[in-house]
């Protein structure tokens, strides 16, 4: 496995305690999302994990729903949230 097709460990344990799930995307390799916090947690291809937080369940749903994760990312989510760089 490439590179930039893994994930490690410490970005698997980091988004083990929130719902996570793979996408099959050319920029965001997983996803994952808290609904008590409504936090929801993306994980680059490149390596970054960043947190965007107040996300609505709404955003979540249609962002796993959407054809193109990442230009649904630039469009609805990207400079609409609250984010921190995790990794």
């Amino acid at each position: 496995m490439s590179k930039s097709n893994s994930i490690n460990l410490f970005t698997v344990s980091v988004i083990s305690t929130i719902c996570a799930c793979l996408l099959s995307s050319r920029s965001i390799v997983a996803i994952g999302y808290d609904l008590e916090s409504a936090t929801l947690r993306l994980v680059f291809r490149k390596g970054q994990v960043d947190d965007y937080y107040e996300v609505p369940p709404v955003i979540v749903s249609q962002f796993r729903a959407a054809p193109s994760k990442g230009r649904y990312y630039s469009n609805f989510i990207k400079g609409h949230f609250n984010r921190q760089r995790i990794q």
